[in-house]
């Protein structure tokens, strides 16, 4: 392998690591959300509000590293299709994290949800977080089949 392929491979890698990692933290938000809301947790909504700036920052990084990417090493076909997806992956992780901050800000002025509601919210929540992990695995493995499977799982929440 040539030293160009080498390092190409490895910025690919590092825009990996850096797109899991904000999936990861953007995970961790809509959980902490569904918990703040279920549980009437006021500190850990304000928690999750405040951790919205890393993952914001992280989102900021990815974008840093995938225009980078595209200044150095001039991608054509897959590799610059790969990164228009990434374009898609981190708006789509950004907005899901704020949607966690949305949860968080209204739990904190709403009542704690009980019975069949909670379990409902319960329950779509846990589907929508196993749907976002499937999906980010699916787009950093590049298996389209894990894709559609996490499409059938969309039209199912």
């Amino acid at each position: 392998m040539s030293h160009y392929e080498e390092r190409l491979e490895r910025d690919l890698s590092q825009i990996n690591q850096q797109l899991a990692l904000l999936a990861g933290l953007v995970e961790r938000a809509l959980s902490n959300a569904v918990h703040a809301l279920l549980s009437d947790d006021d500190p850990l909504a304000y928690a999750t509000i405040l951790a919205d700036n890393r993952i914001n920052a992280v989102s900021s990084e990815l974008d840093r590293m995938r225009m980078a990417f595209i200044g150095v090493h001039l991608p054509t076909g897959t590799h610059l299709r790969r990164m228009g997806a990434v374009v898609h992956a981190n708006v789509a992780l950004e907005r899901i994290g704020d949607y966690a901050v949305t949860i968080c800000r209204e739990a904190v002025r709403l009542a704690r949800p009980e019975g069949a509601m909670a379990r409902e919210i319960e329950l779509m929540a846990d589907e929508s977080r196993q749907m976002l992990k499937q999906a980010v695995e699916a787009f950093l493995e590049g298996n389209a089949e894990k894709a559609k499977a996490t499409m059938v799982i969309a039209d199912q929440v």
